[in-house]
């Protein structure tokens, strides 16, 4: 498992706007570190491991590395976090998180930094909460796939329960999955341009 040169970018801009806006030292110890789950037979890679210096003091962090955080994507990163076991805090990293889903990590104690220079870090005597940077490039600022909406959730549990429907007719997938036809399609776009390697059949 390797980490794409996407999240490489996103972790080290997050972690220059972390360094310009409070004048720490940070700097990345490890990328893709294997760590064992807590039912110790399970296999998890960290995105990587991160350390932290102020007033002589070294604060570690696993890192989970994030394009957006939507709130359909929060709950699975807190979720890849917490599951491992290690002596290091996790921490999320990503490409932008908006003020609202800030306040909710905030309110979970997870610690967080953006390519903006968004963060939030409570580890005592370190405090650090910055929010409402917003990314100069709209884009930076992606509407949530419509996958991941209702109906587009039911066509990817259908995918998911039924080996072979991605090769079926659009149509036979739609009534599989009690959608509209369209649904279909937009949920087969939006996969292909997430990179997924399902076959597409009109």
């Amino acid at each position: 498992m390797i980490i794409e040169t996407k999240e490489k970018k996103i972790l080290n801009d997050a972690l220059g706007e972390l360094r310009k806006n409070t004048g720490l030292v940070v700097e990345i110890v490890d990328f893709e570190v294997k760590t064992l789950g807590k039912a110790k037979d399970v296999e998890y890679y960290q995105d990587a491991i991160i350390k932290i210096q102020w007033n002589d003091l070294d604060y570690f962090f696993v890192v989970e590395i994030k394009n957006i955080v939507t709130r359909a994507v929060l709950g699975v990163a807190v979720h890849q976090l917490n599951r491992m076991e290690q002596k290091e805090k996790g921490m999320l990293v990503a490409k932008y998180i908006n003020p609202k889903i800030a306040d909710e990590l905030k309110k979970m104690n997870v610690p967080f930094i953006d390519t903006v220079g968004n963060a939030y870090i409570n580890e005592p005597p370190l405090y650090i909460y910055l929010k409402g940077n917003r990314p100069a490039d709209k884009e930076i600022i992606d509407r949530p796939a419509r996958t991941f909406r209702p109906t587009g959730l039911q066509v990817i549990f259908a995918l998911l329960c039924n080996p072979g429907l991605e090769d079926k007719p659009y149509r036979d997938i739609a009534k599989k999955a009690g959608v509209a036809l369209g649904t279909v399609n937009w949920v087969m776009y939006d996969l292909k341009k997430r990179g997924s390697s399902c076959e597409y059949n009109d």
